[in-house]
């Protein structure tokens, strides 16, 4: 999982990274790959779950979803 996080004197995410020590949550989400990204609501609702990074199409895509929620969650 490092390998994917900035180093602690880089730049922040503009996201929350978060780990498990346990392995509980992942299990029961039925998580396998690293890294997992899901996009969650207000009220806990799993919007979207993607699996893997390739790059800045990635971090596009990921974007694109991310400002559409929110767009619809404005109206």
């Amino acid at each position: 999982m490092d390998e994917f996080l900035p180093q602690e004197d880089g730049p922040p995410t503009p996201f929350a990274n978060l780990r498990e020590k346990d392995g509980k949550c992942s299990e029961a989400l039925g998580l396998e790959n690293v890294p997992t990204s899901l996009l969650i609501d207000g009220q806990s609702k799993v919007l979207s779950v993607h699996v893997g990074f390739e790059g800045e199409s990635t971090g596009q895509a990921l974007r694109k979803e991310i400002e559409g929620v929110l767009a619809a969650a404005r109206k």
